[in-house]
């Protein structure tokens, strides 16, 4: 008995017509097959509205605030080191392809998608960083040696030659994790949430694309043989099920053919509209972030609003920035200058409230 009915079992076999089990489905798609049926995965999730709106607000704007390089003089004060190699790397230009906002958007997306951002660092002769470039996060594992226990990162191009690279030479970005070496990944854990959020917009897609109803009958007084209905069938679909620009179209059918439609579903009686609102709240949840953030202003105010951007900063935002300044400092900044070199962002203009407020 081959390996693969071995382990599956032979009345629940995958193949690739028919991939029942979930790593042949995560194998082929790069995701997972959820509980409403959707497969969902770091890529497939983006084509949500609410899930890519979140991922970009953050991504933006850690990538927008400024980043810079200071030295501490003494436990109250500190100058800002313009002019050096790694300001210049941090705060303008990542490699010679990428600005630094974009490098910082970019990784930033990664850790949250994926569970983890990474780039190789190029290195100087000396060790000193001269670039960094960002690395598929669908092509990093972690390993650790069985012997030393020493970890690495191992990448796979798509030729699939394995590059081995060493922690330090790895610029690491990852978010809250079960190890603290590795971040969730949120479309994965929240598949389930996002599965259903996809699902909805499928069935609203379909509903607008079936003449705004969920279907009908076509019946016949004669006996039709099974070749007659379905072509009956593709013709009233080719003319009616195109999409808004096919509907009140006039129907003409054939030889006693009827069309008895279903009653259509009232959007607000089946809850289609609260259910679509709720996933866009859910997905907040994960995010960690305001609805407003995701133009969902249903319960917004001037004055609340005002308050959750600020809020929006302390609680969202700062974990990110204090993520990139601590691994800033830990695999750019030189061992003997780490007393005193260290990177900041500057969010005071973030943290303003309303003028009547202040």
């Amino acid at each position: 008995m081959p390996i693969l009915t071995r382990l599956l079992g032979a009345e629940h076999r995958a193949t690739f017509r028919n991939p029942v089990a979930d790593w042949l489905t995560d194998a082929l798609t790069g995701g997972s097959r959820t509980l409403s049926g959707e497969t969902i995965s770091p890529s497939s999730a983006m084509s949500l509205s609410a899930y890519y709106g979140g991922n970009r607000a953050i991504s933006e704007d850690v990538g927008k605030l400024p980043l810079k390089l200071y030295a501490r003089t003494t436990p109250q004060d500190k100058k800002e080191l313009g002019g050096t190699w790694l300001y210049r790397l941090i705060h303008d230009e990542a490699n010679p392809e990428m600005s630094a906002q974009a490098f910082r958007e970019t990784l930033t997306s990664h850790a949250q998608g994926w569970g983890g951002g990474y780039a190789e660092i190029v290195r100087q002769r000396d060790g000193l960083p001269l670039a960094m470039f960002p690395l598929d996060p669908s092509r990093v594992r972690m390993e650790r040696d069985k012997t030393t226990r020493a970890l690495s990162y191992v990448v796979t191009d798509p030729y699939r030659t394995e590059k081995r690279l060493l922690p330090y030479d790895v610029f690491h970005l990852h978010g809250l994790g079960g190890d603290g070496l590795t971040g969730y990944s949120i479309a994965k854990i929240a598949k389930q949430s996002l599965g259903v959020a996809k699902a909805q917009e499928k069935s609203a897609a379909a509903l607008f694309g079936n003449f705004g109803r969920p279907g009908g009958v076509l019946t016949n007084p004669n006996q039709m043989s099974d070749e007659a209905k379905k072509k009956i069938a593709a013709q009233w679909k080719a003319a009616f099920g195109g999409g808004v620009e096919n509907w009140y179209k006039t129907a003409i059918l054939e030889e006693g053919t009827k069309w008895e439609p279903i009653a259509p579903i009232d959007p607000k009686d089946a809850e289609w509209v609260l259910e679509r609102q709720f996933s866009i709240e859910e997905i907040c949840r994960w995010y960690r972030i305001p609805p407003h953030k995701l133009q969902h202003l249903l319960r917004a105010t001037f004055d609340n609003i005002a308050e959750q951007n600020i809020e929006y900063v302390t609680d969202t935002l700062q974990a990110w920035l204090k993520r990139w300044e601590a691994e800033i400092w830990r695999k750019l900044v030189p061992l003997p200058d780490q007393s005193v070199v260290f990177a900041e962002h500057t969010v005071e203009g973030l943290l303003q409230g309303n003028f009547e407020q202040q």
